[in-house]
């Protein structure tokens, strides 16, 4: 989640850099991240609903990055930004989250 807080935070500069922001909704606000962290918290968790775990992995994976960049083209394109550096950051951030998740599971698991 702290990958996520500090994309959006950065998103959120850059827009105001860019446009003049009026008030915002907070409740609207809090509803769409709510709504986006179950839905899109959902998408890592599919693969391992039809597969055998090791293979669940890689799909897992594979798919997060992929919803990663998009979730980065599309954050890039409502707030009028650059659309490829967006989703590459988003992309390579939060597979760094994702890398070390994994090996944060694997040690335990090892140790355990």
């Amino acid at each position: 989640m702290g990958v996520a807080s500090e994309l959006s935070e950065h998103s959120t500069e850059e827009y105001e850099q860019r446009h003049e922001v009026g008030e915002r909704i907070p409740m609207l606000g809090g509803l769409v991240m709510f709504v986006s962290y179950v839905v899109f918290g959902f998408i890592p968790i599919i693969p391992y609903l039809f597969t055998e775990s090791a293979a669940a992995l890689r799909y897992s994976v594979s798919i997060s990055l992929i919803v990663l960049f998009a979730l980065g083209v599309l954050s890039a394109r409502l707030s009028g930004t650059k659309l490829l550096r967006h989703g590459i950051v988003m992309t390579v951030m939060g597979g760094a989250a994702i890398a070390i998740g994994v090996a944060i599971g694997s040690f335990i698991n090892i140790g355990g």
